[in-house]
């Protein structure tokens, strides 16, 4: 933000899929509003390195609980391909990109997929679906597309 102030400062805590993260708002008194919040988890360290803007408060904390949910669940879903992966392709890393309607798993190492695992960015961020459901789904697609490299 610019040096122009002054400002309202505050914090505000959030909670995904069990895990409690800190808003620290920081906006002007007067108009024109343009507000920032950096997301910090429990111990105060920045989940992401740019702070989230709105032109409002309202839609500041929208888009800072709508980051820290696809943060999270893409974390989630590493965490769980990983696992799978060290039982089905042990030594493979596990590679996740992101794009804007979905996310794709891939391999990288000693293994690789003949097709990449891809979910909607819809089903990655939902709480329906548990770590343990998305480690099944990709060791399933594991043993349908694991290839041994080299």
């Amino acid at each position: 933000m610019s040096a122009r102030g002054p400002y309202r400062e505050w914090e505000e805590t959030f909670e995904a899929f069990g895990a409690v993260y800190r808003f620290a708002f920081r906006g002007p008194v007067e108009e024109p509003a343009r507000w920032e919040v950096a997301i910090l988890d429990a111990d105060g360290v920045a989940v992401v390195p740019r702070r989230v803007r709105g032109r409002t408060e309202d839609e500041a904390r929208w888009r800072a609980e709508e980051t820290v949910q696809t943060w999270v669940s893409v974390r989630r879903l590493h965490a769980a391909a990983a696992r799978a992966a060290a039982r089905v392709a042990p030594g493979s890393e596990v590679v996740v990109h992101e794009r804007a309607g979905e996310v794709e798993v891939d391999l990288t190492g000693p293994w690789g997929l003949r097709a990449p695992f891809l979910a909607t960015r819809e089903d990655v961020v939902s709480p329906d679906c548990s770590e343990e459901e998305w480690e099944a789904r990709f060791e399933a697609h594991l043993h349908s597309h694991a290839v041994r490299l080299g």
